[in-house]
C-alpha cells in the first residue's frame, strides 16, 4: 500500500452471511504498526490507505472476524488476515514458520521459530489475545545456522486463534484440562502413594475421580497447592488391580493403572497424561 493509492480488501464468507443468525457481520481490525494506515470498512470489504504524512516503512496486519450484532467476536469461527506493508517494508524477507498448528493448555507456553534474513524483528500478532498471546521475538539461529526470530505463545483461555508473523500464520488451539504424572504404579496392601494432578483452566466441579475397584484401591484428595497442583492419595486395600480414573465432564479421561501385590516391590512409571475439556 502506497500513499495516494488505496487498496480494497474483500473477505469471502462460507456459508453466506445470510445463513448466519440475524445481525451477524464482519468486523475489521488493524494490528501491528496500525497507526500508519487508515481503513474504511463496509460489510465484506475494507479499503486501506496510507496518509501522505505516514510515508516510509510500515507494516501491519488487517484481520477480518465474524461477529454478532453487538460486535462480539464469534467463538469457533476462523478469522483471516492479510499483511499490509508500505515503503521498502514491502520486501521484509522470506519468512517461514516451523509450526502451522499447535494445541496447548491454558497457562502453557509454546515457542515458534520464524526463519528469515530480515534484520528487523518481523511483526507478530495474535488475532485473539484473550485466547493466546504472543511475545516479542528474539534473534536466534536455527539448527542449520540460519538466522531467525523466536516467539513465545502463551495459552490464556480456552478457544481458537491465529498467530500471524509477517503474514505467515500458525493456528493455535487452547484447551482447559488436567494432566497427571503417573501411568502405572505397583504397591503392597496398606501402602499409600500420591498421584500428582495439575489443573489448567478447569474448575474442580468439572473433574470426577474414582477407582474402578474400591475394594482393591481407594482414592482420596490429599492436598492442593496454590499453583494448581493437586495430590490424590491412593491406598492398596487387597491384592488385585484397578484403574484410578480422572474424568473431565464433557471431555476426556485419563487413568493410572494400579497393581496391589504383597510380593512385588513398589515401583511405577511416570508420564504426562492429559485429559482435555470438551
Amino acid at each position: 500500500v502506497e500513499p495516494g493509492y488505496p487498496v480494497k480488501v474483500t473477505a469471502s464468507v462460507r456459508p453466506k452471511l445470510s445463513e448466519y443468525a440475524t445481525g451477524t457481520k464482519i468486523i475489521w481490525e488493524l494490528h501491528g504498526d496500525a497507526a500508519a494506515f487508515s481503513k474504511s470498512a463496509s460489510g465484506t470489504s475494507c479499503t486501506v490507505s496510507v496518509p501522505s504524512q505516514n510515508a516510509g516503512q510500515h507494516r501491519a496486519v488487517l484481520v477480518a472476524y465474524l461477529a454478532d450484532q453487538r460486535g462480539d467476536i464469534l467463538d469457533g469461527y476462523r478469522a483471516d488476515s492479510c499483511a499490509l506493508t508500505t515503503g521498502s517494508a514491502a520486501q521484509p524477507g522470506d519468512v517461514q514458520l516451523d509450526t502451522s498448528y499447535v494445541s496447548i493448555l491454558v497457562g502453557d507456553r509454546y515457542g515458534v521459530l520464524a526463519t528469515t534474513n530480515a534484520a528487523l524483528m518481523p511483526a507478530a500478532v495474535s488475532y485473539r489475545p484473550s485466547v493466546a498471546s504472543v511475545g516479542g521475538g528474539r534473534a536466534v539461529l536455527n539448527s542449520r545456522g540460519q538466522p531467525g526470530w523466536f516467539y513465545t505463545v502463551t495459552g490464556v483461555s480456552p478457544g481458537d486463534t491465529t498467530v500471524d508473523i509477517a503474514g505467515q500464520q500458525m493456528a493455535v488451539k487452547v484447551n482447559s484440562g488436567v494432566m497427571i504424572d503417573t501411568l502405572s504404579y505397583t504397591m503392597g496392601p496398606g501402602a499409600r502413594y500420591c498421584i500428582g494432578l495439575l489443573k489448567k483452566g478447569l474448575d474442580e466441579s468439572r473433574l470426577s475421580v474414582s477407582s474402578t475397584d474400591g475394594a482393591c484401591v481407594s482414592i482420596e484428595k490429599y492436598r492442593e497447592g496454590k499453583d494448581g497442583v493437586c495430590l490424590y492419595r491412593i491406598t492398596g486395600k487387597r491384592a488385585g488391580s484397578a484403574d484410578v480414573v480422572f474424568q473431565v465432564a464433557g471431555g476426556q479421561t485419563v487413568r493410572t493403572h494400579v497393581t496391589v501385590s504383597s510380593v512385588a516391590k513398589p515401583w511405577g512409571k511416570s508420564a504426562r497424561l492429559v485429559a482435555l475439556a470438551g
